[in-house]
């Protein structure tokens, strides 16, 4: 009985607009109001489901594809029934963000003050640059040398919720939670 649950569904967009453009952040915060709860769970962007009416091959079974791809595909629609097939979830709500509006957003809110580690610090770009660590390029100049507390902008923290190269798919999903929990 999910009468008392909503569920909505946070999509990060990777891209500038909102089509073709794959999720690459998919949490769904779910809110209880008989137990008075408030959970957030992500689902792994390269988790490999079936997409809902994208028979490729002609087997009259759903093609299998990354998570992330059923936006690029269909946008929220297809996402809504990508996740409610594959992990029997009801979508009420959603909110999306691409890589134009979030940084917007961050700095609309004053910027975000979070703990980073000495491997995060090495990949947010310092204060007023736009060069960004992932791309290797020499300029490339990180916020500081060792952990701690910073504050970022939203530049900055599009950055920090992006970093891919340090550990793992998982610790990526733990940043992008502790940004939106902030």
């Amino acid at each position: 009985d999910t009468k008392d649950v909503t569920n909505i569904l946070l999509i990060g967009i990777d891209g500038r607009t909102n089509f073709s453009a794959r999720s690459d952040s998919n949490m769904i915060l779910s809110i209880n109001k008989a137990k008075k709860t408030i959970k957030l769970v992500s689902l792994l962007r390269d988790t490999c489901v079936t997409i809902p009416g994208r028979d490729n091959n002609h087997d009259g079974k759903d093609d299998y594809n990354k998570l992330n791809a059923a936006y690029a595909l269909g946008q929220e629609e297809l996402l809504f029934k990508t996740i409610e097939q594959n992990f029997r979830l009801d979508i009420d709500q959603y909110v999306g963000a691409n890589l134009v509006l979030f940084p917007i957003a961050v700095d609309a809110l004053g910027g975000i003050d979070i703990e980073l580690t000495d491997k995060e610090v090495t990949q947010v770009p310092a204060a007023g640059t736009t060069v960004t660590a992932e791309t290797g390029d020499p300029r490339f100049k990180p916020i500081g040398k060792k952990g701690g507390t910073y504050h970022l902008d939203g530049f900055q923290t599009l950055q920090y919720a992006r970093i891919r190269h340090i550990d793992s798919d998982f610790g990526r999903v733990q940043r992008q939670q502790k940004v939106v929990k902030i």
